[in-house]
């Protein structure tokens, strides 16, 4: 559900806390690729763990909090804890199945194709150089 507005990248204008939350992802996935693409050397993956009860949703306005806190009220022990919620990344950082398996999107245990929006090798490459550029490590 993220998109990348490239004249507001800070959401400096329309700044809504769901939608910053889904550009991040968007863009953690856009510059997994293109940091798989360009680093021979390094592994790398992005991963959804999947709903975690955490109390992620705590700083968010009245109406989402309304809305999670409800779901999460209703449905929370249901879902893991943080210490379960974990283990689909320690299974990407150790199983040796997974050896030179890089630039890939997993959703719990499983690689998964990501969203059209994620896949967009320009947008991963420009994203990849406006980072270089904030950081000072453009060139």
């Amino acid at each position: 559900m993220g998109r990348i507005a490239w004249d507001n990248l800070e959401l400096e204008r329309g700044y809504k806390g769901f939608g910053a939350y889904a550009n991040s992802k968007l863009a953690q996935i856009l510059f997994t690729r293109e940091l798989a693409r360009r680093q021979a050397n390094v592994t790398v993956n992005a991963l959804h763990p999947g709903a975690i009860a955490t109390n992620i949703w705590k700083m968010q306005s009245r109406p989402v909090k309304a809305l999670f806190g409800a779901g999460v009220r209703l449905f929370g022990s249901m879902l893991p804890s943080p210490a379960k919620g974990a283990a689909p990344v320690a299974r990407l950082a150790s199983d040796p199945s997974l050896e030179g398996v890089t630039g890939r999107y997993f959703k719990r245990f499983r690689e998964v194709a990501p969203s059209a929006a994620a896949s967009n090798d320009r947008d991963a490459a420009r994203l990849w150089e406006v980072g270089a550029e904030a950081t000072g490590l453009a060139g």
